[in-house]
């Protein structure tokens, strides 16, 4: 027998999915094979060495009420067909009333016990029914699907996979509790992290019951790593779906642990002090001392962090190839602690279930220059029901399932200062520029001042250019930078040179100056005269429109609405004007 035979049999250890009448349940089979399902006990004994996907018969015991054996049948068997004598062409004769059903509910517990068959029950239930002969046909086949459903004796069993784990635990999740991830966006989010087979992964994740973990490992071949990263300040998830898809020990090797305070090397608010415990026991008895000391180890095993070292060893030698953020706490803050450790043109995906939590998120790291590419999205599936001659969604359904923002991270945009390297070292870096760069352009600027229209040293000298701190967010210093540089490169550095200006390029300077002065005037007084037009012309359209709505109510709604519309664009003509002036200006000055 081969080996992939065998994986396609059950065995016992092995995890299943159980359908019965569309209900399904995850299960790890025993070598007793006994599975409770409701008051029902099945025994399911006979199902071990046969093949997934098969469909059983539920025999029932003849000595023990609601116990049962399985019968291995076919499809055409479980598919329960009873004769319809007819049907009626609507439902208008029809009373919605208790009187339409002969049996009691005692009657029909008493036959369920006595050990009836399900095709039995639902047989008599139709002989008894004053009003199934007057449905319609589709009505008929919805009371026949329902009575089925409750009390068929037929199920399938099937072997493990992300959709239908997905199915079972969405269907039994709920928010706030779980996460409730449905298919098709866990789709997306595997989509979204652009997964690599032999890649490596960040993951923080809780509330899934190892959905996520499950899905990742299940994509990855033998090269590809998963790091679990996780918050001690919450309790440890099962990890359900991981079990239930029967992974190798190899596979499970794949994935490492480690907590997240670990990483920010900081004490979890749930490790209680000693100091607090003794402070409660004080002048208790022995036993309530006991029993105290007892509650608190339990609080601690139960929060502890269950890290693994070379997880955190891996996380600090390694930079990673994806980030996948699923949690129930606001995300923002371990997104921006573990985005640096992703690669370059790496993406990350956050999910959560309320979208006003990811518009704040998205607000904020809009702003940031190391990321690109930011989305925020979310999904929309409607199931439909397929029959003869008749198609339409199901009556009931979900609206959603989360929403995901998802981006690239590039690059740091500076970086600090390390005194150790030489001046020049091609490592020392900031913001783009090197340490002597920075250094040549200060003195550049100071020494220099009229080589250049726009004086920046001051605002270098504000940011006190040079210190330990990161300079991420100092967007202002980078432009008088570059702006700097620009004017160092394009007149030439004569730092090294230490000679003073030549009389004659004084004042050449100065003729520019004087030049560029009158040209700002001569600007200026052009740019009153056009909004001064322009409000004359604008005052002529609101006099009229005053005349034509003078008697309407909302005139002075009308008023103010334009009297802003004249502002905005008043405003938008200066800036425009004000630019060109400046562009033609600048040229003068080059």
């Amino acid at each position: 027998m081969t080996a992939t035979s065998v994986e396609n049999m059950i065995t016992p250890g092995h995890y299943l999915i159980i359908n019965k009448n569309e209900t399904y349940l995850i299960h790890q089979i025993s070598n007793k094979a006994i599975l409770k399902l409701g008051r029902d006990v099945i025994d399911l004994k006979m199902a071990i060495g046969q093949s997934y996907s098969s469909t059983y018969k539920l025999e029932p015991v003849t000595d023990k009420k609601r116990h049962y054996t399985l019968v291995v049948c076919n499809d055409n068997q479980a598919r329960n067909q009873w004769a319809t004598n007819g049907c009626g062409t609507d439902n208008k004769l029809i009373t919605d009333d208790s009187s339409s059903q002969l049996l009691s509910t005692d009657e029909i517990i008493a036959l369920k016990e006595s050990g009836e068959t399900g095709q039995n029950i639902v047989e008599r239930l139709l002989k008894n029914s004053k009003t199934f002969q007057l449905k319609t046909e589709y009505a008929q086949e919805k009371y026949l699907k329902k009575k089925a459903r409750k009390y068929c004796d037929y199920i399938t069993i099937f072997k493990p996979t992300i959709r239908l784990i997905t199915d079972v635990l969405y269907k039994q999740q709920t928010i706030p509790k779980t996460i409730a991830l449905r298919f098709d966006t866990l789709a997306q989010i595997l989509c979204r992290i652009n997964l690599d087979p032999g890649g490596k992964y960040l993951l923080y994740e809780n509330g899934s019951q190892g959905l996520l973990q499950a899905a990742l490992l299940n994509q990855l071949h033998d090269n590809g790593s998963l790091v679990h990263i996780f918050s001690s300040t919450s309790e440890q998830n099962p990890l359900k779906a991981v079990k239930a898809m029967n992974f190798s020990e190899s596979k499970i090797k794949q994935m490492l642990t480690v907590s997240l305070d670990e990483i920010l090397n900081t004490k979890s608010e749930y490790d209680i002090p000693e100091e607090k415990v003794e402070e409660v026991v004080f002048n208790c008895s022995d036993d309530k001392k006991r029993k105290s000391d007892e509650a608190y180890t339990q609080l601690k095993k139960k929060h502890r962090p269950i890290t693994s070292t070379d997880g955190l060893n891996f996380i600090q030698s390694n930079k990673f190839d994806g980030l996948i953020v699923v949690c129930r706490e606001e995300p923002n803050e371990f997104v921006k602690i573990l985005l640096p450790y992703l690669s370059l043109s790496r993406p990350f995906v956050v999910y959560s279930a309320y979208k006003e939590i990811l518009v704040t998120m998205y607000a904020e790291f809009k702003m940031r220059r190391d990321l690109v590419f930011l989305r925020l999205t979310d999904n929309f599936l409607r199931h439909h029901q397929v029959l003869p001659n008749r198609t339409h969604p199901d009556v009931t359904m979900d609206d959603g399932s989360g929403y995901l923002f998802s981006g690239l991270f590039v690059t740091v945009i500076c970086q600090t200062y390390e005194y150790s390297l030489t001046a020049d070292s091609e490592e020392n870096y900031i913001c783009g520029f090197s340490k002597k760069q920075i250094q040549d352009t200060l003195l550049y600027a100071k020494k220099y001042p009229t080589k250049g229209i726009a004086l920046n040293y001051a605002c270098l000298k504000e940011q006190n250019i040079g210190n330990d701190r990161c300079l991420t967010e100092q967007y202002k210093l980078i432009e008088c930078l570059r702006k700097e540089c620009f004017l160092t490169n394009e007149q030439g550095n004569e730092i090294t040179k230490g000679t003073n200006i030549p009389k004659d390029q004084i004042l050449k300077n100065q003729e520019i100056k004087k030049r560029y002065q009158e040209s700002i005037v001569k600007g200026n007084e052009e740019l009153d005269n056009a909004v001064k037009y322009y409000e004359e012309t604008m005052l002529e359209h609101l006099q009229s429109i005053d005349n034509l709505m003078k008697k309407r109510i909302y005139v002075d709604d009308i008023n103010i609405a334009l009297t802003n519309l004249k502002i905005e664009l008043t405003a938008a003509i200066r800036r425009q004007m004000l630019n060109i002036n400046i562009d033609q200006n600048l040229n003068l000055l080059y």
